[in-house]
């Protein structure tokens, strides 16, 4: 899904870049992350950025993402002085395993859910990062977070997606990725038809108890500062807000129209 990095040295700063070929194909342009900046010890500086957007274009490069901290003002600056814009603000929360229990009521997707876990992610996500960026098209933003859905479902992106069902329909989803003794909650659907039943509390406790069984010490989620649902979601689960971000984007397209 992705390439090995590219490592770029510009103002006493090291950017690791990489292009994602999976994200590439499915937005229709060239895409990239930057997944690190380090910093040359004891360096105070002013982050002037400009060359690396010029690297980026010598790369190919047509749509670049990087998350940052909440208060890295200066290089948050630099990075905007660079042409990168903010389009996302990031919460990110975690709640520990040990030591306690969770009901299950969600059974692991079967392959006749795919079509209904990919629609519904579609329905979800429909006010994504993507979808709010005016150079991505809303046919594009769709097909991500469909295809994110079913190669979690495949075992691509995702160890297990649980599903909770609502009469005759699906009610809701939940992806659970697996790193070490870590899991974490990628992607997290109910439908409307569904709202106000409980379905949501029922999909995170499920995975909390999925986590538990296979092995891991820790969950973590990350959801937009904007979805008040969400954050009141993972308050009343028991999850702890541990961090803070916002997501960047640099881009050669032009806005398009809706």
């Amino acid at each position: 899904m992705s390439s090995p990095l590219h490592v770029v040295k510009f103002d006493e700063s090291n950017f690791s870049v990489r292009v994602l070929d999976w994200d590439s194909r499915v937005l229709g342009l060239s895409v990239g992350r930057i997944e690190d900046i380090a910093d040359a010890a004891g360096v105070s500086h002013s982050y002037e950025y400009s060359g690396l957007t010029a690297h980026m274009k010598s790369m190919g490069l047509e749509y670049v993402t990087v998350r940052r901290p909440i208060g890295e003002w200066s290089r948050l600056r630099g990075l905007e002085s660079a042409g990168f814009r903010i389009v996302d603000g990031i919460l990110s929360f975690t709640k520990s395993l040990e030591g306690t229990a969770h009901e299950s009521k969600a059974r692991l997707s079967r392959p006749t859910d795919v079509d209904a876990v990919a629609a519904l992610a579609i329905s979800t996500f429909s006010k994504s990062r993507f979808h709010n960026d005016g150079v991505i098209a809303k046919e594009a933003a769709d097909r991500l977070h469909g295809e994110w859905a079913r190669n979690s479902c495949a075992g691509i992106v995702a160890k297990a997606v649980l599903v909770v069902d609502d009469g005759a329909n699906l009610g809701g989803f939940i992806t659970c990725k697996v790193s070490r003794t870590n899991g974490s909650i990628d992607l997290i659907g109910v439908a409307p038809s569904s709202a106000g039943k409980g379905i949501g509390r029922s999909l995170v406790a499920s995975a909390c108890d999925w986590f538990a069984k296979a092995g891991c010490k820790e969950v973590q989620v990350q959801t937009q500062i904007d979805n008040h649902a969400a954050i009141r979601l993972y308050f009343g689960a028991g999850f702890t807000p541990n961090a803070s971000y916002v997501t960047l984007r640099w881009t050669t397209r032009q806005e398009i129209s809706r």
